[in-house]
């Protein structure tokens, strides 16, 4: 009731600020820096998708406006080779690699003598070492164990 009675006691004598009456500069500045700072952000919000597309499609638009420091793709190295070149290098290892078989390179005897001229690495510990003898991590070829071929089995 307090309250009721100091706001008619300030109406009476014209101290109550009006609800009709016009709004000041300072606050129609405010609204107007409000307003700008909400269009300016909603334009950011539509523009920048298609300037991202821009920059990351349009080379020439990408060298012209966009800043070398700016630039974080990942540039493809100056010796990529294409599909035909690594198709073409894949046959000729075949290739090398039948001709070896076919001269007889690949002989038990020879693959025993690169068995054990590979060494193991020195940066191994003893554990490691024990692991991958015991899974066949160092072998040529992990699937065939040397014990499995007696030729007398046959």
């Amino acid at each position: 009731m307090k309250g009721y009675t100091q706001t008619r006691i300030l109406a009476k004598k014209g101290l109550l600020p009006s609800k009709n009456r016009q709004k000041s500069e300072e606050h129609r500045s405010a609204n107007v820096i409000q307003f700008s700072i909400f269009i300016s952000l909603a334009a950011a919000f539509v523009i920048s998708p298609i300037l991202g597309r821009k920059i990351a499609q349009d080379d020439e638009f990408r060298e012209k406006y966009v800043p070398d420091w700016y630039d974080f793709r990942v540039k493809p190295p100056k010796s990529a080779w294409t599909r035909q070149e690594l198709h073409d290098q894949i046959v000729e290892v075949e290739r090398d690699m039948r001709e070896r078989a076919i001269r007889g390179d690949f002989t038990p005897d020879k693959l025993d003598e690169l068995k054990s001229s590979l060494q193991p690495r020195s940066d191994l510990s003893n554990e490691d070492m024990e692991l991958a003898k015991k899974y066949g991590w160092g072998a040529i070829h992990p699937g065939v164990d040397p014990d499995d071929f007696d030729e007398d089995d046959e």
